[in-house]
């Protein structure tokens, strides 16, 4: 007895290099490209996730933002 069962399934990859990943492997991928933050956005983002998901001070955010 065979069984057959279709999912609705989304497979995420992130990675720095993609020179040596197969073609074939490749083309199941949407590629994304996004720009780095800049200095000043990467504070604040980290300054925003340190308050809201890990209820720091803003004292220290801002400490460990600027480290």
């Amino acid at each position: 007895m065979t069984r057959e069962l279709e999912l609705d399934t989304r497979v995420f990859a992130a990675g720095i290099k993609i020179q040596k990943l197969p073609q074939d492997l490749l083309s199941r991928f949407t590629r994304l490209h996004f720009a780095p933050y800049t200095e000043q956005e990467f504070i604040e983002v980290s300054q925003r996730v340190l308050t809201t998901r890990e209820n720091t001070s803003l004292e220290n955010a801002e400490y460990i933002a600027q480290a």
